[in-house]
């Protein structure tokens, strides 16, 4: 089973302000100006390297915690659904 927290606080709907930071740790670039964009992608991204079998549950917080959705790893459109809202 794979847990995923994503922060979607108002903050993560700012465009990126850093443009000299340096980032040290596993990164993953994708395209996007918005945070909360740049944060969903990769979520995307793993979900494809995990067995489509594997259950995953998808937490979006604030202050608060709630859960987006739960399925296998191999329901992508599900997933996508869920994170577009």
């Amino acid at each position: 089973m794979w847990i995923i927290l994503l922060d979607h606080s108002g903050s993560m709907g700012d465009p990126f302000e850093a443009t000299d930071f340096k980032f040290e740790g596993r990164v993953r670039k994708v395209a996007a100006d918005i945070k909360l964009d740049a944060a969903k992608k990769p979520v995307l991204l793993q979900l494809r390297r995990l067995g489509e079998s594997t259950h995953v549950v998808l937490f979006g917080f604030t202050s608060t915690v709630r859960q987006i959705h739960a399925g296998q790893a191999g329901e992508h459109a599900a997933f996508e659904q869920a994170l577009s809202g």
